[in-house]
C-alpha cells in the first residue's frame, strides 16, 4: 500500500451552470451542482490513494 504524503488531490470533472442577472436577488443566489453523496469510506480511499474510485471503476457520466 501506498501512502500519500500530501493534501493534493486530482480534480476529476468540473461542473458549470449559467447565472443570469434575473437569478440574484437581495440575498444572491443558489447554485446546485451534481456532487456525488458524501462518502467517509470514499474520502479516505482519496487521502490514501490520491483518487476516489476503485480500480476498474468507471467515473459516473451527468
Amino acid at each position: 500500500m501506498t501512502i500519500r504524503d500530501d493534501n493534493t488531490f486530482s480534480v476529476p470533472e468540473r461542473w458549470f451552470v449559467p447565472i443570469r442577472a434575473i437569478d440574484f436577488d437581495a440575498t444572491g443566489t443558489t447554485v446546485k451542482l451534481p456532487f456525488r453523496p458524501y462518502s467517509r469510506f470514499r474520502d479516505e480511499l482519496q487521502e490514501l490513494r490520491g483518487q476516489r474510485l476503485f480500480p476498474g471503476e468507471a467515473t459516473p457520466k451527468w
